[in-house]
């Protein structure tokens, strides 16, 4: 039963949990917002909202009330001289919370607990900056409306243009890609996950004579250093000259490179099919492995 229970602990002792609350406090008087589970939103709701009543009456005695419970001059400040004089016919309820879903990892409910006064500031959008841009083509439509219409030299120059060149450098590079990995015959590997538990395994891709490891991923940025350094001088020893080893702080990036045919994936459970669906999303074929 729930008897005398009236109090949310928050898994905290007393001295801790008051200096959460005091810091959280001082947070939303100073942004108007911030974001926490609604297990604090709620605990800090019943904390701060007496201070905010205490505040209408700007005394001495009112202030020092307030700093003890806040300890931050800077949030005792705001509260008198800017949140008070906004709140003062507004009889109680000075916050909102509003739900913003579940947080990524622990699945904790998650909200935004704001001041009700202050809600248009606490969410303005920022002013967008127009940028001037000019037009090339002016000369073109003063000639072409004196009745010259310079179409064939137009076409010559787009023919002959930068532009057009990268273009058709761009659809010949998967071409010429596919010719260079027919003639080396080899799987050009992606290595998701290169922290310990995906060293052993790692360890024996580097070794196997049809597979080329190319580049490499570490999810809690553990070994990546590591992973370049035994790669790269693996392949010198055996005689490669250019050896080039990638290294990629997300994963995202890795499966974006076009030159990468297969992906092996040795990370948590819980990330395995997040990165598998991406990468077969990118066409990559996909090998998981439970690390140790």
């Amino acid at each position: 039963m729930r008897h005398n229970r009236a109090i949310n602990h928050l898994g905290r002792q007393s001295g801790h949990r008051k200096a959460l609350l005091a810091n959280m406090a001082s947070s939303l008087i100073l942004c108007k917002q911030i974001e926490t589970t609604v297990a604090k939103a709620k605990a800090l709701r019943t904390y701060v909202e007496p201070l905010i009543t205490k505040s209408k009456e700007d005394t001495t005695h009112s202030r020092r009330i307030v700093f003890s419970y806040l300890k931050q001059k800077e949030a005792v400040s705001e509260l008198f001289r800017v949140v008070a004089p906004k709140i003062a016919d507004r009889p109680g309820g000075y916050t909102r919370i509003v739900r913003t879903g579940f947080r990524v990892g622990d699945a904790a409910d998650m909200a935004i607990i704001q001041l009700v006064d202050f809600t248009e500031a606490a969410a303005a959008p920022e002013k967008e900056v127009k940028k001037t841009s000019t037009r090339r083509g002016g000369a073109k439509k003063a000639a072409a409306t004196d009745g010259e219409t310079p179409a064939k030299k137009t076409v010559s120059r787009k023919a002959n243009s930068p532009k057009a060149a990268n273009e058709n450098a761009t659809k010949a590079a998967p071409a010429a890609r596919k010719k260079t990995a027919a003639a080396s015959d080899k799987i050009r590997l992606g290595f998701i996950g290169l922290g310990q538990q995906g060293h052993y395994l790692w360890g024996s891709f580097i070794k196997m004579d049809d597979v080329r490891l190319v580049a490499g991923c570490d999810v809690y940025d553990i070994k990546r250093d590591r992973f370049a350094r035994e790669v790269t001088e693996y392949y010198k020893g055996k005689g490669e000259k250019k050896v080039s080893v990638d290294l990629y702080e997300d994963y995202q990036d890795l499966l974006a490179r076009p030159d990468v045919d297969a992906v092996v994936i040795a990370v948590p459970d819980h990330q395995h099919a997040l990165i598998a669906l991406a990468a077969l999303k990118a066409g990559k074929d996909v090998y998981l492995e439970k690390p140790m």
